[in-house]
């Protein structure tokens, strides 16, 4: 009810807290409090549930809030919604995962209630693949590496996750379910009818209208909810904003999910090969060395030994704060490392660095790295600028 009287739209005033509201806000405040009457929680009554049952959490998120069921044995015991700020635009994934910590501190909240010393074990149902993917990678034979922008963003939530069920004694097991079997699936929702009229045909056309600029008007959807296209220039929009530099299986994953369009794996193809910065991540003989690039010329291959260094910071690993500095010479691809139990910081990666010329006798001349925090520091400039050695940024999500 907050939300619909005291949250500015677009460039509305900001109401106050005695401007009387418009109609549409007045019946939809009505509905809504009918809702919560006849459909929500009143918080009255009794219900009993074994507490030795087996513990279920479902989580959900959308572009709105976050929902989070919990059951025990095959009683209901409590939901919630948690309205998402106005104007967070963070990507779904990240929204996902930050549901399923707010449902984790719920049932830490009720573990602490209940008095329980014992360890619990928990399992949580998500509709969300790469969510699952995420958590469940220790699991698995291969390490699933986070990628994009919010990459650090979500390690440190998982690492939240599981500093927290650690602490708690919870013993965290994800199954991945389907959309209408997720019962938090319907809370991560919010009600139509509270929808100002001229927001409603963004929410029924979602992500797509905001990305394709004009679709006709007779577009129709399959029965998975994807839009049916003809026009092949109306994907290009859509694959520029899903495009994240991970390649073509990648992008074709995603954007199978949100349109249907005739050899959408080709269209993919060529974008990716396109693209400047996936062609001058590939730093080998071959690369394309004419492409110019707007922080500056990168060369593919330095002419002699120690002449070009990149340096990076892998991790972390498994369970444990377990990180690696890594130092590699362009041109004989020599690897120098550096394992550390802590996120690195400036004087480990000075350490790496300083190695070459007090094991080689040699100072490198030029350096490459992603532009991290460790390696723009003032320390870290001073040092490079010292041993006069020109640093340069790589390409986003550069092999080396």
């Amino acid at each position: 009810l907050k939300r619909l009287t005291c949250v500015k739209l677009n460039n509305d005033p900001i109401p106050g807290w005695d401007s009387e509201v418009t109609p549409f806000v007045a019946r939809a405040c009505a509905k809504l409090q009918a809702l919560l009457d006849t459909s929500g929680d009143p918080v009255r009554g009794v219900w009993q549930y074994d507490a030795d049952s087996t513990w279920t959490l479902y989580t959900d998120a959308s572009k709105y809030a976050y929902g989070a069921v919990l059951v025990v044995g095959d009683i209901y015991v409590e939901d919630f919604t948690k309205l998402r700020r106005f104007g967070d635009h963070r990507h779904i994934n990240l929204a996902e995962l930050d549901a399923l910590i707010y449902g984790v501190k719920l049932v830490c909240n009720y573990k602490a209630s209940l008095h329980l010393s014992r360890s619990l074990n928990l399992t949580v149902k998500c509709d969300n693949f790469t969510v699952v993917s995420w958590l469940k990678r220790q699991e698995e034979r291969h390490w699933r590496q986070v990628h994009g922008l919010n990459s650090a963003i979500v390690e440190g939530r998982i690492r939240t996750l599981h500093d927290t069920c650690k602490a708690w004694d919870i013993v965290l097991s994800i199954d991945f379910v389907s959309s209408p079997d997720n019962l938090a699936d319907p809370l991560s929702r919010i009600p139509l009818f509270t929808v100002p009229p001229q927001f409603q045909q963004l929410i029924e056309t979602d992500l797509i209208a905001a990305i394709i600029p004009s679709p006709p008007l007779d577009t129709q959807r399959d029965i998975f909810g994807r839009l049916l296209l003809q026009d092949t220039t109306q994907v290009q929009p859509l694959l520029e904003s899903l495009h994240e530099h991970e390649g073509v299986k990648a992008l074709d994953a995603r954007a199978s999910q949100l349109v249907r369009v005739p050899k959408l794996r080709h269209l993919c193809t060529q974008h990716v090969a396109n693209c400047q910065h996936c062609a001058l991540g590939r730093v080998t003989q071959s690369a394309p060395s004419s492409l110019t690039v707007s922080y500056g010329q990168v060369e593919t291959r330095s002419s002699q030994p120690w002449e070009l260094v990149h340096m990076d910071i892998c991790g972390p690993y498994k369970d444990d704060m377990f990180y690696i500095v890594t130092l590699i010479d362009n041109w004989t691809s020599f690897l120098i490392t550096r394992v550390v139990r802590y996120l690195p910081s400036t004087p480990d990666c000075l350490a790496v660095f300083r190695s070459v010329y007090d094991t080689f006798n040699t100072v490198p001349e030029r350096f490459c790295s992603d532009a991290g925090t460790q390696f723009t520091s003032t320390e870290f400039t001073a040092e490079l600028n010292r041993v006069n050695c020109v640093s340069t940024a790589s390409p986003a999500y550069s092999s080396w």
